[in-house]
């Protein structure tokens, strides 16, 4: 049985395909499977992972119908053998030495997650990506609850994650991520990792931070962003939200429920935003969502209570938003429009520097 098993959730990813697939190859460290999910590609996808399963033993091929990210990872989950779990998304690329450093790690500490900084990479510029936690080094019992968990979700600045929720720069004891990620609905298509990886660490004894040991190599890709709109993320945010605040009841960590409220207006105006920039680049116009983000009547509730309470300190335009849907505040859904607008045109304008600049 391999220590590792790293997974490769596959859709169209030709283009980057090879270049990801030799950075995990290469390796340094040697106990390892490599197994590739082909979620239904229709370009040369397969074939390169073909190639790559004839010419390297340690290489398993898992072909499947499309069904999106959630259930990829799942049949690949359902094929490795691994005492720990790893993943690398398509288009990204890893530094040789990191599964070397990152299993290393695990075995002598016996941590149940180890987390490693990455880089954000776009052309040749490479943007260092840390944790929002001053030290590293293995957190377990009373300095997990009190230095880790305390801004997990949330780090105090509107948005930015404590630890980032990404699965692609963990590694995870089996046991853990099975039993999480099997929760998750296959019909989340954003938000997927936060819906796996922060009850993962809530269920860990032990975690480890590579502070500094920037190992991962993620690809921002602006072009991607520009502008996609599908209706699909309305019903994803819906599901997401729903999902991660019944979860969030299972556990007795009352600082996780309190940083969800941040993550929960993130997501929710993101989506608003989102609709907006696409609306601004196909010369639509401007409004709130056609279609309304569903939500559990006690997660609407217990949300207007935070903002009766006045306990939580939001950016203007965030607030404007909440409150002109959800809150009812119809006297502020004019402003909210305006702001709306001016946000997604902002939107607009950086995208497309950005994706000029690559």
């Amino acid at each position: 049985m391999p220590f590792l098993s790293v997974i490769v959730p596959i859709y169209n990813a030709e283009k980057y395909l090879r270049e990801c697939l030799d950075s995990i190859v290469n390796q340094t460290y040697k106990d390892y499977e490599i197994i590739l999910v082909n979620d239904g590609s229709t370009d040369k996808s397969p074939q390169i992972c073909r190639k790559y399963e004839e010419k390297y033993h340690n290489v398993i091929v898992v072909n499947k119908e499309n069904g999106g990210l959630v259930s990829a990872r799942k049949a690949g989950l359902a094929k490795a053998k691994g005492e720990y779990i790893g993943w690398v998304d398509a288009d990204d690329c890893v530094v040789p030495d990191m599964f070397e450093k990152m299993c290393n790690e695990a075995e002598h500490t016996n941590a149940d997650i180890v987390i490693c900084d990455m880089w954000s990479w776009s052309g040749d510029k490479l943007t260092p990506m840390e944790q929002a936690i001053p030290t590293g080094g293995v957190y377990t019992g009373q300095k997990l609850v009190d230095e880790f968990y305390t801004h997990m979700l949330y780090a105090g600045t509107f948005y930015s994650f404590g630890i980032l929720p990404a699965q692609f720069n963990k590694i995870i004891r089996s046991p853990i991520i099975r039993k999480n990620l099997e929760k998750v609905d296959n019909r989340i298509t954003i938000g997927e990792d936060a819906a796996c990886t922060y009850f993962c660490m809530l269920d860990a004894e032990s975690i480890s931070y590579l502070k500094g040991e920037f190992l991962y190599q993620y690809r921002a890709n602006f072009e991607s962003m520009c502008f996609q709109w599908k209706e699909e993320k309305v019903s994803s945010a819906s599901i997401l939200l729903n999902f991660i605040y019944q979860r969030l009841k299972e556990y007795h960590n009352t600082q996780m429920k309190r940083q969800f409220w941040y993550y929960f207006v993130n997501i929710y105006t993101g989506v608003y935003f989102e609709y907006g920039a696409y609306a601004v680049a196909n010369r639509k116009c401007v409004q709130l969502l056609p279609q309304e983000i569903k939500l559990d009547n006690k997660l609407k509730q217990d949300f207007i209570k935070q903002v009766e309470k006045n306990r939580l300190r939001l950016p203007y335009d965030r607030m404007l938003v909440m409150e002109s849907i959800l809150c009812g505040k119809t006297r502020k859904k004019r402003t909210a429009q305006l702001i709306l607008k001016l946000r997604c045109y902002a939107m607009f304008v950086y995208r497309q520097l950005m994706s000029h600049k690559k």
